[in-house]
């Protein structure tokens, strides 16, 4: 097991037969305000564009246009050996995620929240209740423009 320096005086563990080869790029820790972590990521060019590939992604083969996502078995990011890294499709990944809105697979709570549980059905149940408002919001404001005009 070997670490890679990343900016932001991050690191980013690997195996040792994946160390000289990901080590002829540059890489970045990058903040991903979603989850609360880091990750490595480096930059490459897609038509004429220039993207960020994760180091995750690199050791998994996995091509900017594949849709799966790459998942950290522990959860730690910069965590990027083969045993940890495996390829997820989307739906899957989000299902384990840590969080407010995600949840650990088999728990019966959702938040990591002290003193503020919730389950699946009644985040549910919030998340259509949210939806249904902005809806009606918005159905009322276009009735409104709409009464407006035919004045």
């Amino acid at each position: 097991m070997k670490e890679i320096q990343l900016t932001q005086g991050q690191v980013a563990t690997v195996d040792d037969k994946d160390f000289d080869w990901l080590s002829q790029w540059k890489w970045y820790a990058q903040w991903n305000s979603c989850i609360n972590n880091y990750y490595a990521t480096r930059p490459i060019q897609v038509r004429g564009k220039t993207r960020s590939m994760s180091m995750a992604r690199q050791i998994l083969g996995l091509k900017q246009e594949d849709p799966r996502q790459a998942h950290h078995r522990n959860h730690d990011t910069l965590d990027n050996r083969r045993g940890n890294v495996e390829p997820r499709e989307r739906c899957d990944n989000a299902q384990d995620r840590k969080g407010l809105l995600g949840y650990l697979r088999g728990t019966p709570s959702i938040s990591t929240y002290p003193n503020y549980a919730i389950d699946r059905t009644e985040a549910h149940q919030a998340y259509l209740k949210s939806k249904a408002r902005k809806l009606v919001t918005k159905y009322l404001e276009l009735a409104d423009k709409y009464l407006k005009k035919s004045k």
